[in-house]
């Protein structure tokens, strides 16, 4: 009886000739997030008008850097689909988007508009 035969790995030709592969982001947004997202988007300059200049001015300084750091992660993301701390980061990005968003809302007194 002859010993079972070793997995043999497939060689460096081999491995050469198969297509190579690039995944663009392994992480995708919750559909819920994109709605709620869309929401305040459309209904921001509205309430940017209710508020003082000044604020005005931070909310979308803010949010401009909020998506840019965003945009950002998800490149990286795009070239290490992987990286857990990308994933972790991307998150907590999207959700300091969402709590501005709606301190811009509350702020301006329109109250629960976009969540009806």
């Amino acid at each position: 009886m002859m010993p079972p035969a070793a997995p043999t790995r497939p060689s460096a030709a081999a491995h050469r000739a198969q297509p190579q592969q690039t995944l663009a982001v392994a992480f995708l947004t919750d559909p819920r997030y994109e709605r709620e997202q869309t929401a305040l988007l459309h209904s921001l300059d509205a309430r940017l008008n209710a508020l003082p200049p000044p604020t005005r001015r931070k909310v979308l300084q803010s949010l401009a850097t909020l998506e840019q750091s965003a945009r950002e992660i998800r490149s990286a993301l795009g070239e290490q689909p992987g990286n857990a701390l990308l994933q972790a980061l991307l998150i907590d990005t999207y959700q300091d988007q969402m709590q501005l968003l709606s301190t811009a809302q509350e702020m301006s007194g329109a109250g629960h508009e976009a969540s009806t």
